[in-house]
């Protein structure tokens, strides 16, 4: 439209979004990996802020610097579900240190649940699935939804643990973090999903 300046049918414009297709697929188009909110490339770490500007997080051993996602960048998918993280403020201050207090986390577990929350930043390697355990009133949904904000902001929060083995893996499909409350029961099913999940095997 935008060079000629005419409409075209929806069967117009499908039957050359298919021909596109079939041309990349069988012209020897090269395959890229599309990543959902975090990547791992090379030696940097690409956090997409989901912020309508397409601006990213670039993350190295040096600096932690906003750059735009480009032609040069991994390619993210972004779904309905995800929402824009705020923009970081980098003042020098040790902000996790202030966020086990916050959360009351015990001393004792104060890193490994620093650690934990760093190592879900790293796309490219299995993470052992956050458990938190506690009696009723010790903020557990709190604390999951607070590393779910930080890590991987969606407009639901939580999710239940679905009885459907469909949906569970279609949850892990549309979020890079997922976070379940309320769990009681883990059947062997659900089990094997959620290893899968963390392995990154796929479901067909």
């Amino acid at each position: 439209y935008s060079q000629t300046g005419n409409n075209h049918s929806e069967d117009t414009y499908t039957s050359s979004l298919l021909l596109i297709k079939a041309e990349a697929i069988h012209g020897g188009a090269p395959r890229e990996t599309i990543f959902n909110r975090i990547a791992m490339v090379g030696d940097a770490i690409y956090y997409d802020l989901t912020t309508p500007d397409w601006k990213a997080l670039k993350i190295t051993k040096d600096s932690v610097k906003v750059v735009p996602l480009d032609l040069l960048s991994p390619i993210f998918v972004r779904t309905q579900s995800q929402i824009s993280q705020i923009m970081p403020v980098f003042d020098g201050k040790n902000a996790l240190d202030d966020l086990v207090v916050l959360l009351r986390v015990r001393l004792e577990e104060k890193q490994i649940f620093i650690v934990h929350i760093i190592s879900m930043f790293l796309e490219g390697f299995p993470i052992p699935i956050m458990s938190i355990i506690g009696e009723h009133g010790s903020i557990k949904s709190t604390i999951s939804k607070s590393v779910k904000q930080i890590v991987d902001p969606s407009g639901s929060k939580t999710i239940s643990m679905s009885g459907k083995t469909e949906d569970l893996i279609l949850s892990f499909h549309n979020r890079y973090c997922v976070c379940i409350d309320n769990v009681s029961k883990i059947d062997q099913t659900k089990s094997d999903v959620l290893c899968k999940a963390v392995t990154g095997d796929g479901n067909a």
